[in-house]
């Protein structure tokens, strides 16, 4: 982004979506296999404001994990983690969302331009588990 003296503000809303079916491998130095791109930074980086889970089937408790990545998924940074709750799948049940705390609308992540956001589970689920993001792009 050209140096200015006028504000940037988020110009773009984005959505992002992907299912996650393999456990992940290592947490603190995950594979890029294991995990699924959600969301890309702009040309002028981006607020994250939301990341979300919901199960595909029935399924144990089990870890979410939010990872960046600066360098197009050679290494990773943690950014998040939360615990998706035991569910049973039923045509009566409502399917429960997970939502990562650390980060919302009025207290986005920020990103840096071309930076990406993965995502993945701890314990391998063949239906999987579905995850949404939401980010502002600042062009």
């Amino acid at each position: 982004m050209a140096l200015t003296d006028t504000k940037p503000f988020p110009q773009k809303i984005r959505t992002g979506y992907g299912v996650c079916t393999a456990a992940l491998g290592s947490i603190p130095a995950p594979t890029l296999a294991s995990l699924k791109l959600i969301a890309t930074a702009g040309p002028d980086g981006a607020y994250l404001a939301k990341i979300s889970a919901f199960p595909q089937s029935t399924v144990t408790a089990t870890g979410l994990q939010a990872y960046s990545s600066k360098d197009n998924g050679v290494t990773f940074q943690p950014i998040g983690s939360e615990t998706l709750a035991a569910y049973t799948l039923a045509t009566t049940a409502k399917i429960p969302e997970t939502v990562f705390g650390n980060f919302n609308a009025t207290a986005p992540k920020r990103l840096e331009a071309g930076e990406k956001v993965y995502v993945g589970i701890q314990i391998a689920w063949p239906s999987g588990v579905a995850f949404n993001a939401e980010w502002m792009d600042m062009s």
